[in-house]
C-alpha cells in the first residue's frame, strides 16, 4: 500500500465535554431574508438593514427617533398619553389585558413615541411607532 492512501489519524478538536472554545452567542444575527450571518455591530451601524440583502429588521421608535435627532437628544413627549377601550373590544382576550402585556414586555407606555429634538439645527416634533408594542 502506498503511503498517499494510508489513512491519517483524526485530530480531535473538541475539549473534553464536546463544548467548542470559540463563542459566538451575540455576535452575530442570522438574517431570515437571505439568512446570512451578520455582525451585530454592523447591523446596528446599518441602521437594523441587512448589508447583503436590504432586508429591515424590526428598529425600535427610541432608536428611530435618536437616529433623527441632532446628536440622538432629544425631549420625551405626551408620555402620559396611553391608549382606551371605548368600544369594549373583546377576542381571545380582552384589549386592555393586552394593552397591559404590551407595556410590560416593551417598556413603553404606548405604541407611539414622540419627542422634540433639532434637526440641522432646527426644533422639530416628531413621532415614531413602535411595531413591537402588540
Amino acid at each position: 500500500m502506498s503511503w498517499l492512501r494510508r489513512d491519517k489519524p483524526k485530530i480531535d478538536n473538541q475539549p473534553d465535554g464536546g463544548e467548542r472554545n470559540v463563542r459566538t452567542e451575540g455576535i452575530f444575527v442570522k438574517c431570515p431574508e437571505c439568512e446570512n450571518p451578520l455582525y451585530k455591530r454592523e447591523l446596528i451601524e446599518s441602521h437594523q438593514v441587512c448589508t447583503h440583502c436590504d432586508y429591515h429588521f424590526r428598529y425600535p421608535a427610541m432608536n428611530r427617533l435618536a437616529a433623527l435627532f441632532d446628536d440622538g437628544k432629544f425631549e420625551l413627549l405626551d408620555q402620559e398619553v396611553t391608549s382606551g377601550d371605548p368600544l369594549g373590544f373583546v377576542d381571545t382576550k380582552p384589549y386592555i389585558q393586552r394593552i397591559e402585556a404590551a407595556k410590560e414586555s416593551s417598556g413603553l407606555p404606548e405604541a407611539i413615541v414622540s419627542g422634540a429634538g433639532k434637526v440641522g439645527g432646527h426644533l422639530v416634533y416628531a413621532g415614531a411607532m413602535d411595531m413591537s408594542f402588540i
